[in-house]
Parts: structure tokens; sequence; C-alpha cells
């Protein structure tokens, strides 16, 4: 486990989002809750790459200490559209099982409707009945209520979603409530009321002033985290937290993060950057824990898929490109480039210029733009769709614009009348020869 304050972040690095097996996670709204309280946990999938007809998934909690809010238990996320085919809770024992199943609708010329990428599947609320040292919620990934999907292109074929090898864990703090009996009381005798004379009464104290409480503190919240890739032995620079932590009272670089790996994955903190280390190959989790100064928590998973490590793609030296101001340049990336397993166009490419070019990616051909004068370098990263990685700097300069051509020395320029202002001199025309 990594512990580190995050300090106030002001540049942003972009991250390369590369497609990962299709995969299912948990994350609460905080990972801490007293009895009667609500606790909101999302349902998460992410499947890059694949077009997804149906959904499903099955959260098992202990029953003694959870139950579903409302009559539908799973509310429906922005993941998949179409209508929920299966909503139910059920109880065996002191498993509590939560079922949702959700199957795309069609459109009106009656073609599947799917869904690609990440998002929320479905979202949970639970009630806390009962205290709790150590409670967790878990996806089921065995037995009918595993959790599946189907594809576009495979219909009717079920597959399995990638789970967490760890559950989500929790705590209910408090005391389980019973309701107090009220004994029984005589009916009230009638009492004649004694008289005080007003010089003998007691006097009476004024109310004291009740004294003013601070505002309730609410728990720091933690923004969706999109899945990472990484071969195993390799590391990848994932994602700045700062980007994704939120607190209404407390500014980001009081709160405390901590980062956690499993037995797939390990992790630790750079510069406020999760980066990962590949161990075994499968999906491994990032556990992100976040606290602020009060002790209030929150808590949410990173989907990692590990894979097995291959011979990644090779950079050559780049050549040094002068452009002017203004003007655009391409360079054909394919002739420094070589991958002995990847086909090119399954490669992914991320760019960072420095503030003097602006540059782009188009197919396999890099774009340059030259904006200030003076020197520039465009750092270039291309990964293949195993995780590895190569990075090399393309170093531009970037010059004046060109200047409006000068005419010669020796040229006299000559203003020329106007058509209406030429005289009109007459042709004389000879005879015809004899």
């Amino acid at each position: 486990m990594v512990t580190i304050r995050l300090g106030l972040l002001l540049l942003l690095l972009a991250t390369s989002a590369l497609a990962q097996e299709p995969g299912l996670w948990l994350v609460a709204d905080r990972d801490s809750v007293g009895v009667g309280d609500t606790l909101e946990v999302r349902v998460l999938v992410a499947a890059p790459g694949r077009r997804l007809t149906s959904a499903s998934a099955a959260v098992v909690a202990d029953a003694e200490v959870f139950a579903p809010l409302g009559e539908t238990t799973f509310a429906a996320g922005d993941f998949l559209p179409g209508t929920p085919y299966d909503n139910t809770a059920t109880a065996e024992g002191r498993a509590l099982q939560l079922r949702y199943v959700a199957v795309s609708g069609t459109t009106e010329d009656g073609s599947r409707l799917t869904a690609t990428g990440s998002g929320e599947l479905a979202r949970l609320r639970l009630r806390a009945l009962a205290p709790s040292a150590g409670t967790s919620l878990r996806l089921e990934g065995t037995g009918p209520q595993r959790a599946i999907y189907t594809e576009e292109d495979f219909p009717g074929v079920e597959q399995r979603f990638a789970l967490p090898a760890l559950p989500l864990r929790l705590r209910v703090g408090g005391e389980a409530t019973v309701p107090a009996r009220v004994p029984a009381v005589s009916p009230p005798v009638a009492v004649e009321p004694e008289v005080v004379p007003p010089e003998l009464a007691p006097s009476t104290p004024p109310p004291a002033s009740s004294p003013t409480l601070p505002p309730p503190n609410t728990a720091p919240t933690i923004g969706l985290l999109p899945g990472l890739r990484v071969a195993v032995g390799g590391e990848s620079y994932g994602l700045l937290l700062a980007a994704y932590l939120a607190d209404a009272e407390d500014s980001t670089s009081a709160l405390l993060v901590e980062v956690e790996g499993d037995g797939r994955v390990a992790a630790r903190l750079e510069s406020g950057r999760l980066v990962v280390r590949g161990l075994e190959p499968g999906t491994g989790i990032v556990v992100v824990r976040v606290a602020d100064p009060q002790g209030a928590t929150a808590s949410a998973q990173v989907a990692v898929a590990v894979l097995a490590a291959g011979q990644g793609p090779l950079l050559r030296a780049l050549p040094k490109v002068s452009l002017r101001v203004g003007a655009e340049k391409s360079v054909d990336l394919v002739s420094f480039v070589y991958d002995p397993d990847t086909p090119l166009d399954q490669l992914r490419w991320l760019l960072q210029p420095e503030t003097g070019v602006e540059a782009w990616i188009s197919g396999s051909t890099l774009g340059l733009r030259g904006r200030t004068v003076g020197p520039a370098r465009v750092a270039l990263q291309v990964a293949d769709p195993e995780g590895n990685v190569a990075m090399a700097a393309l170093a531009v300069q970037v010059e004046v614009s060109a200047p409006e051509p000068a005419p010669p020395p020796d040229t006299v320029l000559v203003a020329m009348p106007a058509l209406a202002d030429t005289a009109r001199v007459p042709v004389l025309v000879p005879d015809d020869p004899p």
C-alpha cells in the first residue's frame, strides 16, 4: 500500500484508453456508513471495442446487514439502452442476491441497439440494518446467476464478464435500533394546586443560548475511473487522480489518497499519477481510497487488464523538421515504426507537443503546424494491443514567416494611365502591293 498527499496539479497530461476484455466492478459512494443510512452502489462496465446487446450482474450482500431500498432493486444506468429484463432480490440464509439483466432495444428498422466503451450498467441503493466491523459486496461469478454478456457479432452466445478478484469492503457503525417498550402508567389523580406567594416563588434563570453547531461534513467523492491495460512485467502510467476527486469542504491538496493492488497488478502513486505494474495475466483490481481531514472516506476500483508480455513496437530515430510560423508539414510514421507481431494499423499513438508547435495524427501520418518561432519537441508514444509501448521525440525548428519578395533593384515602377485616358492613335494600313 502506498500513501501520498496529492498536491494541486496544474497540468493534466493526455492518457490513452486502450481496449480490454469486458469486465464489471462495483463502486460505492463511501466505504463507511451508519445504521439506518443509505448506501449507493454503482455497477460499472468496461467493454471497449465490443458491441454488447445484453448484460447481467448479480450483487451478493449480507442479508443481516443490508436490505434493498425501494420496490425496484436497481435503477438502469446509461450504458445499455433498452428495458431491464430482470430486477429482483432473493435471500437464502444470510446471502442476499440482487439480480439485474438488461437487454438492448431495437431501432425503427428492427436492428438491435448496441453498447460499447465504458459506463454505468445499473445503480443500487441499500439500507444499513445492523452494525458490522467488516462486511462486503461482491459480484457473482459462478452458477446460473453469474455475470454474462452477449455481443452483436455472436448472437445467443453467453460470455463471462471479467470480475474483480477482491470484494468491495465496507463498515457499518452504530447500533441496531430496537423499538423501546412504553411502561403502562396509572391514570393521574386530581390534586389541589399549591398556591405560592409571588415573593416566595423561586426566580427563573434566563434560558441558556443554544450552541452553534458546525455544518455537517460530507465525504469526498471519486468519479468514474476508466480501466487500464498493462503487460506482465511492464508498467503503465495511467490516471492523474486529482482530475477525478472532489470534496465540498476541502481542496484536493488536503485529501489523503491510498492505492492498493492485488495479486495480478501492483500499484503506486507517482507525482499524483496512478502507476500500475503487471504481475500475472488476467484482470487485476486497484483499490483507490481517499479521506478528508475530518476522517470521511470514499473508495473506488480500477479494473486493469494484465496481458502476457510480447515483443513490442520499435521507434527509429526521427529526423529534425523545420517549418515556418503558420505553415504545415507532414511526416509518414510508417517509415520509422516496426512491430514484428502487430499490423501497423492496430497500433495506438499518443502525442504530447510543446507549446511552439501543433501536432496531430491522421492514420499513420504525423501533421505539424508552426505556432511560435524557436525550437520545439513533440513526444510520441506508440502502443500495441498487448500494452507494450515505445517512445521517441521529434525535434522541430519553427522559423519566421517568409517575407513578400522584393522587386529587383533595377526595376522602375511606372504608373500606367487608365484606359479612358489613353489617346486614340490612327493606324495606317499600307496599300496592297501592286
